[in-house]
């Protein structure tokens, strides 16, 4: 909490976004943290320029190679390691022996502790090790090491909370417990007041972070203290200044915080906090419960106004939900399926969809609109399906994981209404489908056309377009049956010797005419290049046969009909295959241009046989 609230107040204070992918340990075995950790392969250039990555996310044992792949790669090593040395990346960390052995002393000798409960971190942390080393040749130096109890524990408090009762348990109590970190003290504290009240001032307990939850049990935890703030300062500018070739390291003091805990009697002002200091009327379960998105997100958007929320932005992926695997990178594109923008519900015109690592549409949303961003995964069980950004300029972050646990409870409970309500109803399921699949073509040719995707000469679809709609075309139609076209114009070269390239364009842009009025609108006309054509279709090779023959017919008219200077013309073969048996998209435009040159030379053959 205390990182995030100061890489937010030094972002605001450099003018640049603050974007956060909150997930959890990296190597943590927990399952919800192993699917909310998806979210950490989210980050690309596409997101944000420079990453700081704190140890609570990727601890010191977590794989160089997987640290190297996940963050450094993406962003060109701008990376700053928030706490243990990494190589290849600025890194920031404490000078924790210092702040340790200050409190190991003030203990002995303020307070005259002899018996004590060291607490060690895992094993294979330096920085847990250095601050076990200074406790304990503190230890030493006052001949107090020898009777220490000496417990292995992780970074987690519920190890910490386990081992606690053993000693609780025990007939000779230490005087003192020191913690390699807060959130364990914290919890034993916990423990005490609610249940060993008979404790309660009797053993000393402190900690190592100062973190925020450190001033609000009781008693106040007496710690060392965190610089986040100045460390935040140092991260951001290593960002902004430094050269990822040149990694740095920047060492902090770690001062001793005297509070309570400890025996002394001081008592560090609150000025704000992360917990709920009031009784909330409006349950956010209660109150948000539905089974129709229109009426979940009206039901949402007083949620967030009550829990005073910036900004939410609920994207879907354009893919079907998927369980997430060690290789499994995130969708290509999604859509904005719900917007709560500055305060206020936003709709619109149609549907919005986008590249998934921009994070929100560049066209509807600009970065200079934001000043800090929080991002989290949408999943239910292994099915993943979304993701969600909040603004958080304003709001608690605390709140964050409550609503999004009921965004993607309640999103999965209408998906899968849905999909029931649609296997009982076919009739209406297919016309709900024709009418998605209608709505969808009309929001993928504006989509398209702000990715480049139409051909500016003839308004088909240019070599993107074309791979772009036929996935879709595949896996949205009906049919078992698919066939590719392989077309081009006639005589193109001598058009353009003889007449100009103006009169050549023109004939390209009556060939793309042409096709586009035997064709249907479902079918993808597509433009590869020069004269070059490539029409896809979910029709059998009768159907396409009987296109071809419109074609002529069509080509027939043209030349009767239109003054022209040329004779117009237009070649084409065409691939058949169907569903199951499909392979690649190259290889069945590869088959069709065969087929067509196959064709030009056996029409050319029996020209030539005629003339003879």
């Amino acid at each position: 909490m205390r990182i995030f609230k100061s890489l937010k107040q030094e972002c605001l204070a450099n003018k640049a976004l603050l974007v956060a992918f909150e997930g959890r340990c990296l190597t943590s075995l927990s399952y919800g943290h192993q699917q909310q950790n998806f979210i950490y392969r989210f980050v690309s250039k596409n997101s944000v320029d420079g990453l700081i990555v704190t140890t609570a996310a990727a601890p010191d044992e977590y794989p160089t190679d997987l640290y190297q792949k996940h963050f450094l790669t993406p962003l060109d090593n701008n990376v700053v390691n928030y706490y243990f040395d990494r190589t290849l990346c600025h890194t920031i960390r404490l000078r924790s022996e210092n702040g340790s052995a200050e409190l190991a002393e003030h203990l002995i000798s303020v307070h005259g502790y002899k018996k004590f409960a060291l607490m060690r971190g895992p094993l294979n942390s330096d920085e847990a090790t250095r601050r076990f080393e200074a406790s304990k040749q503190v230890l030493e130096k006052h001949n107090l090491f020898a009777q220490a109890q000496i417990y292995q524990l992780s970074w987690n408090s519920t190890e910490a909370l386990n081992v606690a009762k053993q000693i609780f348990a025990q007939d000779c109590l230490p005087d003192a417990i020191i913690f390699p970190n807060d959130e364990s003290a914290i919890a034993v504290l916990d423990y005490i007041n609610n249940f060993k009240p008979e404790l309660v001032g009797k053993i000393a307990v402190v900690g190592f972070d100062n973190s925020t939850n450190a001033k609000l049990v009781s008693p106040q935890l007496t710690t060392v203290e965190h610089p986040h703030e100045k460390m935040s300062a140092d991260a951001v500018r290593l960002l902004k200044e430094g050269d990822p070739n040149k990694p740095q390291l920047i060492l902090h003091d770690t001062p001793l915080i005297y509070r309570q805990s400890c025996g002394c009697h001081y008592q560090s002002k609150v000025e704000s906090s992360s917990q709920k200091l009031f009784t909330e009327d409006f349950n956010l379960y209660d109150n948000t419960q539905s089974l129709s998105y229109q009426d979940f997100f009206a039901k949402l958007t007083t949620a967030l106004q009550f829990r005073g929320i910036s900004g939410c932005y609920i994207s879907c992926y354009l893919d079907d939900a998927f369980e997430v695997t060690e290789t499994t990178e995130p969708p290509q594109y999604s859509e904005l399926i719900y917007c709560y923008h500055k305060g206020q519900r936003k709709e619109f015109e149609s549907r919005c969809m986008f590249p998934t690592l921009e994070l929100l549409p560049s066209e509807q949303f600009s970065s200079d609109e934001f000043s800090c961003l929080v991002v989290r995964n949408l999943f239910y069980a292994s099915s993943h399906f979304g993701f969600v950004v909040f603004d958080m300029e304003q709001g608690r972050l605390q709140d964050l994981q409550e609503i999004s646990v009921n965004i993607a409870t309640t999103l999965n409970t209408i998906r899968i209404l849905e999909k029931m309500q649609k296997m009982a109803h076919k009739n209406e399921y297919l016309l709900d489908v024709l009418q998605q699949k209608n709505a969808q073509l009309a929001t993928h040719n504006k989509s398209l056309q702000r990715m480049s995707t139409i051909d500016d000469m003839t308004q088909v679809h240019n070599r993107r377009g074309f791979y772009q709609n036929f996935d879709y075309l595949f896996k949205h139609s009906d049919a078992n049956q698919f066939t590719f076209f392989y077309a081009d114009l006639d005589n193109l070269k001598s058009i353009n010797d003889t007449l100009s390239h103006a009169a050549g364009d023109s004939a390209i842009k009556l060939a793309a005419d042409s096709l586009k009025h035997v064709f249907r609108d479902a079918d993808i006309v597509a433009r590869m290049g020069g004269d070059e054509f490539v029409i896809a279709a979910d029709i059998d090779a009768f159907t396409a046969q009987n296109i071809i023959n419109r074609l002529q017919q069509k080509l027939e008219a043209i030349n009767q009909q239109q003054n022209l200077a040329f004779h117009f013309g237009i070649s084409i073969g065409y691939y058949s295959f169907a569903r199951d048996d499909f392979v690649d998209i190259d290889y069945a435009i590869k088959r069709a241009d065969e087929v067509l040159y196959d064709n030009k030379r056996k029409r050319k053959a029996k020209y030539a046989k005629r003339k003879s």
